[in-house]
């Protein structure tokens, strides 16, 4: 009679112990995220698997952000692609970089909060880099899956954008003042969550007007201070265009004389979130003596003619009611 002992098969003997529990980010590799400056405090989740042949282990890792160096070495020198690390104080882990599975626990959420406005500072500096949040798991007493130990988060950044919808405008004045619609259009967005206004920068207008003048063989005087109101450099919540409104007074201006207005945006109460456009739109307005209106005439109807200069009874001379 034989006997054998049970020891031969437990868990130790078949399975090595380095197998006993494993664990993995469950999207590893490269994952691109496209944000937007608007986004404040951005979440991205990622999820941590504990796998292996005893479940009912827990197991204790942590979720280290790889230096550039090694990221160098790992994913640029190899790709011949410049990645850099995003800076510290742009994202931060919220509760923690250790992940702590308890019993039976197979797999946990790590939340990371970004900050798009700071990455997109980083982009406009360096704009041919891509920039990443590198992460790689670590373990001091528990196995980590080295083929899937690594999450390498590729972070692409864009900024609304205000701008004029038209650079070029012109306006003649005729009576006592005169309004111009100046179009806006918001760009890089596809829904405009926020009521915000529009600011004017006017330190530049003399230097605008003398490198208009000097490009276009213009003499157009500055459209004279005090001269003209703005109002409406503002956008309604849902709306992706809007329209400003310039009111010129023609007391302060001379007859004859024709007037630039260069139009800078300076920025939106939005501040950091949104971007304005650098290129300026001229306004040109004139102030003729004179000014001439010529009505549309096509809906008048004779009521009465007691003379219409037809010549020897047959041809006109086109100076009748209906010239």
């Amino acid at each position: 009679v034989s006997s054998c002992s049970n020891s031969e098969y437990s868990l130790d003997n078949l399975v090595p112990g380095q197998f006993h529990r494993i664990a993995y980010f469950k999207n590893s590799g490269k994952n691109s995220l496209s944000l937007s400056t608007v986004q404040i405090n951005y979440q991205d989740s990622l999820t941590i698997i504990k796998a292996g042949s005893d479940p009912s282990l827990t197991a204790d890792v942590k979720v280290q952000v790889m230096t550039q160096a090694e990221v160098d070495s790992v994913y640029s020198n190899v790709e011949g692609i410049d990645y850099k690390v995003v800076p510290e104080d742009a994202y931060s882990f919220d509760n923690g970089q250790e992940v702590i599975f308890g019993k039976n626990e197979t797999g946990k959420y790590m939340t990371v909060t970004i900050d798009p406005v700071k990455i997109y500072q980083q982009i406009k500096e360096n704009p041919d880099a891509k920039f990443v949040l590198p992460l790689q798991l670590v373990s001091e007493k528990d196995s980590i899956n080295s083929d899937l130990d690594k999450c390498l988060l590729i972070i692409d950044v864009k900024s609304p954008s205000i701008a004029f919808g038209d650079e070029s405008l012109s306006g003649q004045m005729i009576y006592k003042s005169l309004d111009v619609g100046i179009p806006l259009t918001l760009n890089n967005l596809t829904v405009n969550e926020w009521d915000f206004t529009c600011s004017l920068d006017e330190s530049q207008n003399t230097q605008l007007v003398a490198g208009y003048n000097s490009f276009h063989g213009t003499s157009y005087e500055p459209l004279p201070e005090g001269s003209y109101t703005i109002s409406d450099l503002d956008f309604k919540k849902g709306s992706l265009a809007d329209t400003a409104k310039i009111t010129i007074d023609r007391a302060y201006l001379q007859n004859d004389h024709t007037y630039l207005l260069p139009l800078k945006l300076a920025g939106t109460s939005m501040g950091d979130q949104m971007e304005v456009s650098t290129t300026p739109a001229y306004l040109v307005v004139s102030n003729p003596e004179y000014g001439i209106v010529y009505p549309d005439r096509s809906q008048w109807k004779v009521l009465f003619c007691n003379n219409d200069n037809k010549m020897n009874g047959t041809t006109s001379d086109n100076a009748g009611p209906y010239a």
